[in-house]
């Protein structure tokens, strides 16, 4: 019985230690990565009250830092590991950055944001660039693709259906 019983009490220490993940680090949750850096003005001084936004794709998440101090400094912690698109919150309109981050655990990555000039008063983009700028916005682009997709299954929902009651 002596066997038996070391036995059993060494498959019970490896199902703990499975069960904890003590003994499979590979199972384990991977370490939270995060953002910090300076979000600056058209003229690379510090843009003061300005938030950071990154936007998880896969989840639909969003994350929004807290209002940029006088020197423009903001920290996003505690994010998932992945990819993020950025954009920069100011007063009067949100500036998308044109290039996503690929976060890793356990490391605080720095960047650097500077956000283009406003446009003069009264001043618009011509129709083709406007029309261009709403698909580069993943967020308009990604919605419009999907309301369509919704639109068309649908249809074809509806399509079946009429066929099916017509066949009787």
């Amino acid at each position: 019985m002596g066997e038996r019983s070391k036995a059993f009490k060494l498959i019970s220490l490896a199902v703990i230690l499975a069960l904890t993940g003590a003994g499979f680090p590979l199972l384990a949750e991977e370490p939270a990565a995060g953002l910090r850096g300076v979000i600056r003005a058209h003229d690379r001084s510090p843009l003061e009250g300005a938030r950071l936004l990154a936007a998880e794709p896969d989840s639909g998440e969003v994350y929004r830092s807290e209002p940029t101090a006088a020197d423009g400094s903001f920290v996003l912690a505690e994010l998932a590991p992945g990819s993020y698109d950025l954009a920069v919150e100011v007063e009067g309109g949100f500036y998308l950055v044109k290039q996503s981050l690929e976060l890793v655990g356990g490391v605080q990555r720095e960047v650097q944001v500077a956000v283009a000039a406003p446009a003069a008063a009264g001043s618009t983009l011509p129709a083709d660039e406007a029309q261009a700028g709403m698909w580069n916005n993943p967020f308009i682009a990604g919605g419009l693709v999907l309301g369509f997709a919704i639109l068309v299954g649908a249809l074809v929902k509806n399509a079946t259906e009429d066929e099916l009651s017509t066949e009787f």
